[in-house]
């Protein structure tokens, strides 16, 4: 999918809200790391695999795993793996709860409130309060 499909992160245009739409990442084939992980998810479910999303603190990896072990799935970096016993390497803090982050799948309710929260974010930074709103209510009431 990286490679062939050139799916990749887009770190030039980050915040810009159009990056969490799916219809859109599969356009460019340059997004955020948690539409491109759904993305590898809807896939690896389509050819037969489980892949687990990871709710990395301020990152999205897939999860798989290979030969009994864990591993994660940098979608953002091009399908970049990362063994477990690397991935502390890789956040940029770690939360007391991070070994229970690491072996518990990624609920739909859990990606979808993530992805909301994304969206409520960037709309305040962008300082337009009945978008935030929007998404402040998607968030209560869906949940």
């Amino acid at each position: 999918m990286f490679e062939y499909c050139e799916l990749g992160g887009n770190p030039h245009d980050f915040y810009n809200p159009d990056n969490r739409n799916l219809i859109k990442t599969i356009e460019t084939k340059k997004e955020l790391p948690i539409s491109l992980v759904i993305i590898y998810m809807l896939v690896g479910y389509r050819l037969g695999l489980k892949i687990a999303g990871s709710n990395i603190p301020g990152h999205f990896l897939a999860r798989v795993n290979f030969n009994g072990e864990s591993v994660y799935v940098d979608c953002y970096d091009k399908g970049k793996t990362i063994k477990t016993e690397s991935i502390y390497e890789y956040l940029f803090y770690i939360p007391d709860d991070i070994e229970e982050i690491l072996i518990n799948d990624v609920t739909p309710k859990v990606i979808y409130r993530r992805v909301l929260r994304n969206l409520y974010n960037v709309y305040k930074m962008y300082d337009e309060k009945s978008k935030m709103d929007f998404f402040s209510q998607l968030m209560t009431k869906a949940f």
